[in-house]
């Protein structure tokens, strides 16, 4: 019985010792890296509170449209008309 014991508490410690490894190799860097992702958003989430102006993104701008500039009224389509445009298989059931 005396060796089954050295054995279990053996394999135990290996066990824990694994799963120590485990955390400190792999759990620890994602969750430093999760860390700090979260303390950038809180930031530029002040930021933005605070009304910083941020330099907007390349392709991004708008432009603004002059008042004799009028974008075209688009109405939809109902459903008969869409499905009378449209190419569609008959399917025999």
């Amino acid at each position: 019985m005396d060796e089954n014991n050295k054995n279990f508490f053996v394999a135990l410690a290996l066990s824990v010792l694994v799963f120590l490894v485990w955390h400190f190799v792999f759990v620890a860097p994602k969750q430093e890296a999760q860390r700090q992702r979260q303390l950038q958003e809180a930031q530029l989430k002040k930021e933005k509170q605070k009304g910083t102006p941020f330099a907007p993104e390349a392709g991004k701008l708008k432009q603004p449209q002059s008042p004799d500039v009028i974008a075209p009224v688009v109405t939809p389509k109902t459903r008969q008309a869409a499905l009378a445009d449209s190419k569609r298989v008959m399917i025999d059931t």
